[in-house]
């Protein structure tokens, strides 16, 4: 292979990685591993005084080499080609990458990141520090955070206080001259009382009695109803009994099955039906379906534990080790 059909297959293929991780959490490589897109919520990092805003980080696992069907079906369809083409596409350039690592040199994956091999001789990933995956949060950047006690603390301290000095002798006779005042127009307003026939003063106030307070019953009781006796025109007395109502008991609540363990992704339902359709534990998967792939899953769990844990039940980690997680 000559170098510029080298450097149009390297350019095909980051790509379509770097369009996939922007939508997808995982993005497989044949043969080669897959990279992971990382959630990363907004944090303080009190060394710096920052508040830094949520993102996504991208990594690389080397383990994860089976074909999910994401990138192939993408090459394919954005090259006009057939999915066997894309396959072999892929499978030539995973060749020449491990060919350049095994001669001693490094990779540079676009904007991704780059790839060398450590003393061990293991490769390892070093992602790019500029990268944006996360289009959702693209223009948010770090904004320096103030400790809010510190500064009204600092304000308090510059806040000038002025005292003006008060004798308290001075403040007491005031209460006392203000006091005095008072009851004078209290004791030298006069009370007129309207009377039937004269009008004067009177030197006393009429009390309003408080109205009396009735106590309502209870609503469990018994009440007695007259009903017409049709051969003595007497009344007969049938009890009614009102019975308050029981609370219905709680009901509990079950919490929703949100994480999937998925052993395989595939572009259409058709194809994820036929490999159910040959798989040995064909009874035990199902599909979901998630940003336009149908996810073939085999187990489910409320929490990431829950899923993930189910890996070592039935030798499903031996039987598919390429498994992973996905919340839905």
């Amino acid at each position: 292979m000559n170098r510029s059909n080298y450097l149009c297959i390297v350019n095909v293929l980051i790509r379509h990685i770097e369009y996939l991780i922007l939508r997808h959490d995982c993005v497989t490589v044949p043969g080669w591993g897959a990279f992971i897109a990382n959630y990363q919520p907004a944090r303080v990092d009190s060394e710096f005084g920052c508040i830094f805003p949520p993102c996504r980080t991208i990594g690389f696992n080397a383990s994860l080499t089976h074909s999910d069907g994401l990138l192939t079906s993408s090459i394919a369809r954005g090259n006009g080609i057939t999915y066997d083409n894309a396959s072999t596409l892929i499978a030539d350039e995973v060749n020449a990458m491990r060919h350049a690592l095994e001669s001693g040199g490094s990779i540079t994956f676009g904007r991704l990141g780059s790839f060398s091999r450590n003393d061990e001789g293991s490769i390892v990933f070093e992602p790019a520090t500029a990268t944006n995956i996360a289009p959702d949060y693209t223009g948010l950047i770090a904004v320096k955070a103030v400790d809010l006690a510190e500064t009204l603390k600092k304000r308090n301290e510059s806040a000038s206080v002025y005292y003006v000095p008060v004798s308290r002798n001075i403040l007491k006779i005031v209460a006392s001259i203000a006091l005095l005042i008072g009851l004078g127009f209290m004791l030298s307003t006069p009370i007129i009382q309207d009377e039937a026939n004269y009008a004067g003063i009177a030197t006393t106030m009429n009390v309003t009695k408080p109205a009396p307070v009735y106590t309502v019953p209870s609503p469990d009781i018994e009440l007695s109803i007259a009903l017409p006796d049709p051969a003595t025109s007497r009344g007969t007395f049938t009890p009614a009994v009102t019975t308050a109502q029981q609370p219905a008991a709680p009901t509990a609540t079950t919490k929703p099955m949100r994480y999937f363990l998925v052993v395989a992704s595939l572009p259409t339902r058709k194809a994820a039906d036929e490999y159910i359709a040959h798989s040995a534990d064909r009874d035990s998967l199902s599909v979901l379906e998630s940003g336009g792939r149908y996810r073939v899953y085999i187990a489910a769990g409320a929490t990431y534990s829950d899923a993930f844990n189910k890996l070592g039940a039935n030798g499903y980690g031996d039987r598919y080790p390429d498994a992973w997680v996905c919340k839905r």
